[in-house]
This record gives C-alpha cells, structure tokens and sequence, in this order.
C-alpha cells in the first residue's frame, strides 16, 4: 500500500518473464506489450541498429547489407554453439533472451570500434576496401568477445576453437 512518487522527469518499467498472473485490468492500466522473446529473435535489433548506425556514418551506407550477411550467416551458429555445447557461463543467465542480448550486444561493441576505425590517420575516411575489410574484422571481434565472453576459461577455449573453424570455412 506504498507510494512511491516519481518527478516529472523518472519513468519506472518493469521486465516480467510472463503474464501468468496479470489481469487485464493489470495489462491495460500498465500498458503491456508482452511479446514471447523466442518469436523476436535477434534479427529485428540488428535490423533496428543498423539503421540507426547508417543514419549516423553516412560513410557505412555502402556496407550496411555486408554488414547484415556478416550477422545473418553467423550470429545463430555462435549463439547456438554457447547454447549447445552448454558452454560454462560463469554468472547466472536465462537462454530465452541470449540471443536478442547477444545480438544487442554485439552490435553495440561494433560500433564503439566503427568510431574509431572508420576514419584514417589522414582524417579522411577509408576506401572502399579497406572499410570493407574493416567491417569485417571489427564483426568477428565483437562476436567473439561477445558470445565467447559469456563463458568461462574451459568455454570461451571450445569457442575460440568454434570461431576459428567457421572463420576458416571449415
């Protein structure tokens, strides 16, 4: 029977794993959207950031479809791999929303490293193929540190192992 008063300029929201227990007097004053994060995936994030990112490097226009075939042919092979070879993670963690996070977050590290290899020493930005290769090394190291970073010691060697076979193509 407590209440707690916000200023106008705090809002309060709460993450529930379901809506067992709410009524719908509960869902309509709260305003719940409640969407089951197996149904959503990953891809509407990375869709959602790559086109925030393009919006803010014009120069990253031209690689905003390698840089979604990048996500596309990878992200569910490492999400998958942590997923089942049961991977040691050393924190507590529910696999319903690891790959909406992981996928969140591995765009998140690709971009702090797009700031600062997208630009040359001259200032400029990079050619054509030396921004694609960029792109492409700066995606494998934020997947690695990223999915592989969950693990423990014993995990994170499986997954370097992983990531070197798929890198490789073998």
């Amino acid at each position: 029977g407590e209440i707690v008063k916000l200023s106008p300029v705090m809002n309060m929201m709460f993450e529930v794993a379901d809506l067992a227990v709410a009524s719908p007097a509960t869902v309509s004053r709260v305003g719940v959207v409640f969407m089951e994060p197996q149904n959503l995936g990953w891809r509407p994030v990375i869709q959602s950031w790559l086109d925030r990112l393009v919006a803010k490097y014009e120069a990253l226009v031209p690689n905003r479809d390698q840089m979604w075939e990048l996500f596309d042919a990878n992200m569910d092979a490492g999400i998958e791999f942590v997923k089942r070879q049961r991977c040691p993670i050393p924190c507590p963690m529910i696999s319903i929303g690891l790959g909406e996070w992981l996928g969140y977050s591995c765009g998140n590290m690709m971009e702090s490293l797009l700031d600062k290899h997208i630009i040359g020493k001259d200032g400029k930005v990079l050619m054509a193929k030396v921004l694609d290769d960029r792109v492409e090394a700066l995606f494998y190291f934020s997947l690695v540190w990223t999915a592989g970073g969950i693990c423990d010691e014993v995990g994170r060697e499986e997954y370097s192992n992983f990531m070197r076979d798929m890198i490789s193509g073998e």
